[in-house]
């Protein structure tokens, strides 16, 4: 009896996290002839290079089809019946956690013809009341915003506003800082003392974020803020990779301090007869991702490295002190690997590793006793 349970809550305990996981997302509509009459038996064919093979959904009596746990990424989705004409549509984006609604109408065809469709994005998801926004790889490339962590990015949501502590904590909605989830490949991230993010996931290993700032279901609870969904990126049948370096140094950095005076007239960067700008020691990040097949068709795998390192002396520190200097210095590491088991079954395992290093530095107020070092690691296994 004790054994079974024992057992019964060992399951329980395993079984917990998984209620809030939210890291794929779903396609589903209805398919019809021209008439408007549903066509039961259509079978719908979803294929991509974020999965193996093709999954496949037969339409219902009422023409309705689901095709459920696909990966963030475009897919070619094929409607196909006896007697009628295959429909095509490529380019369906699938978001993170988004149930995309995707009809089709069929017409009669004696011969073996296709009809390829070019698909446009969904604006709205009619199938949910939730608020939010999805950033994907694409947009996460190109933003013109500071690449410093994913809380650069989050920040342009709709509602999100800077923590304004000098941190990079996000307030949503009225909310504080310290009411919000933080979600990593279906682990909760959330430090439970500070309730910020207990990890920094590189942005170059990311694939897609959802911020979900209002109507975040039931199961995530405990928060009246924003749930912050990461999904990182993985490995496909083909092998692809990228290197990104990011510098910055003083003679990079342009003072804008020069004219700004205290109420006495003093200029606020002077450090007694001398001049304390904000100075720009050095600011460097790296980072380098690699994925691919393992086993093609069966097992892929995903890796990536980041090395950043921001040191910097606030205005009115004098430079030349060796306390002076903010610094911050992080090593990461993920990996990850997807294994097709069959056609019902897929595992995915992760493993992030965040390691860092601050200095606080000081203030133009601060006397050097109150100067600090912090060491962290948090390894988070998915």
């Amino acid at each position: 009896m004790l054994r079974k349970l024992a057992a019964t809550g060992l399951l329980l305990f395993l079984a917990a996290p998984l209620w809030a996981q939210r890291t794929t997302g779903g396609i589903s509509g209805v398919v019809k002839d021209p008439s408007g009459a549903v066509l039961p038996g259509a079978t719908v064919t979803a294929t991509g290079p974020n999965i193996v093979g093709a999954q496949t959904a037969v339409a219902n009596e009422l023409g309705l089809y689901r095709l459920v746990n696909l990966p963030p990424g475009e897919y070619q989705v094929s409607y196909t019946l006896t007697g009628f004409k295959t429909v095509n549509r490529k380019g369906v984006r699938v978001g993170l956690g988004q149930q995309l609604e995707e009809n089709a109408s069929l017409e009669v065809s004696q011969l073996q013809e296709s009809v390829e469709v070019v698909a446009e994005s969904s604006v709205v998801d009619t199938t949910s009341n939730e608020v939010g926004s999805n950033y994907d790889r694409t947009w996460v490339e190109n933003a013109p915003l500071r690449r410093y962590s994913f809380f650069d990015l989050v920040k342009s949501s709709p509602g999100t506003l800077d923590g304004g502590d000098g941190s990079r904590r996000s307030m949503v909605y009225g909310s504080g800082y310290d009411e919000n989830s933080f979600q990593l490949d279906g682990v909760d991230i959330t430090d439970n003392y500070f309730n910020e993010s207990s990890a920094e996931p590189n942005v170059d290993a990311i694939e897609e974020v959802e911020v979900l700032s209002l109507g975040a279901p039931a199961e995530y609870g405990n928060l009246t803020g924003a749930v912050f969904n990461i999904v990182t990126r993985q490995g496909t049948n083909q092998f692809h990779g990228d290197v990104n370096y990011f510098h910055q140094s003083d003679g990079l950095t342009s003072n804008n301090t020069t004219s700004l005076k205290n109420p006495d007239g003093t200029f606020v960067d002077a450090c007694g007869d001398n001049r304390c700008p904000w100075v720009r020691d050095t600011f460097k990040d790296f980072t380098a991702q690699l994925g691919g097949p393992i086993v093609k068709d069966k097992l892929w795998f995903f890796a990536s490295f980041q090395y950043q390192r921001d040191n910097y002396a606030n205005v009115g520190v004098d430079p030349s002190n060796p306390l002076a200097y903010i610094r911050d210095g992080a090593n990461r590491d993920l990996g990850k690997i997807n294994w097709q088991i069959n056609a019902q079954h897929k595992l995915v395992a992760t493993f992030h590793h965040d390691k860092k290093t601050t200095d606080n530095g000081l203030g133009a107020t601060s006397a050097p006793s109150t100067a600090w070092t912090r060491h962290s690691k948090t390894p988070t296994p998915g």
